[in-house]
């Protein structure tokens, strides 16, 4: 979605995340640019259909108590954002894995989590495989054998609140890519402090 100046919206969380200047060009965040570079207008979802993002805000609360450890939920979700091309929940997600005490060489690994063997748990590579089928669920709907992987990590109370919160996160990305609206801003992180060479006489 495009603004002029600055503008809030109600992130996923529930949180109020403040949008700075969109750029007038240039700016390929997904689906965020025409081919010719400029800015298209597309209506803030929150303002157009108030009663629908509360809705989904009220079903977001319920999904945020499921129980579930909150950095496998994050996980989860930015892969489905990342399969679904969403900038806005990427950066979000990315935001809250981290505050959560979520390694950032586990996040960046995401993409590619099944060549990763051994960054992640046999639960959460359950977790991945299973939000990626539920993601993807035109393609081959949930496979037995994902589904008997996830279910043998996760009781069926457990399993239908996972289903719901991938069903909410690709929600949340269909709205976000749709109406273009763009990244959260974030902190920066501080880049390490190069190391020194050793020197001195082996």
């Amino acid at each position: 979605m495009s603004r002029r100046g600055s503008g809030r919206f109600v992130a996923a969380e529930g949180e109020t995340r403040t949008l700075g200047k969109v750029p007038a060009t240039g700016t390929r965040v997904h689906g965020a640019t025409e081919d010719d570079g400029t800015m298209s207008q597309r209506p803030d979802p929150k303002q157009a259909a108030p009663a629908a993002i509360s809705a989904m805000l009220a079903l977001q609360r319920h999904v945020n108590e499921n129980g579930i450890d909150k950095k496998l939920q994050e996980l989860v979700k930015i892969r489905a954002s990342q399969i679904n091309g969403c900038a806005y929940c990427l950066a979000l997600h990315a935001d809250l894995a981290r505050k959560y005490g979520e390694a950032q060489a586990r996040i960046d690994l995401l993409a590619v989590w099944r060549e990763a063997r051994g960054v992640y748990s046999p639960a959460e590579r359950a977790a991945l495989a299973f939000g990626e089928a539920v993601t993807r669920i035109g393609e081959e709907g949930v496979p037995d054998a994902v589904y008997a992987e996830a279910a043998r990590h996760f009781p069926p109370a457990q399993l239908v609140e996972l289903t719901l919160m991938i069903g909410v996160i690709n929600t949340w990305n269909r709205l976000m890519a749709t109406f273009h609206v763009p990244p959260p801003p974030s902190a920066p992180t501080p880049a390490p402090t190069p190391t020194p060479p050793a020197t001195g006489v082996a």
